[in-house]
């Protein structure tokens, strides 16, 4: 699964709830940034398949809404 980078120290801060940071910890934490960093090449689709999703959903809640108009006029 690849963490959101804003979502990542909130992860973080949830696998380890202590305060203490060791050196392996920390490493465990930038894998997760590295993962992000070297999946970057996906970020164009990744964006396109976004604002896919919304204008899909946006419409369909046009439908819906256009369809519960028709049903129940004032």
């Amino acid at each position: 699964m690849v963490t959101p980078l804003f979502l990542a120290p909130i992860i973080g801060n949830l696998e380890y709830p202590e305060a203490e940071s060791t050196p392996q910890k920390f490493s465990e934490r930038m894998k997760v940034f590295e993962h992000i960093y070297e999946s970057r090449e996906n970020l164009p689709q990744i964006i396109f398949n976004n604002i896919l999703i919304f204008t899909v959903g946006f419409a369909a809640a046009v439908v819906v809404h256009l369809l519960v108009k028709a049903k129940f006029p004032k």
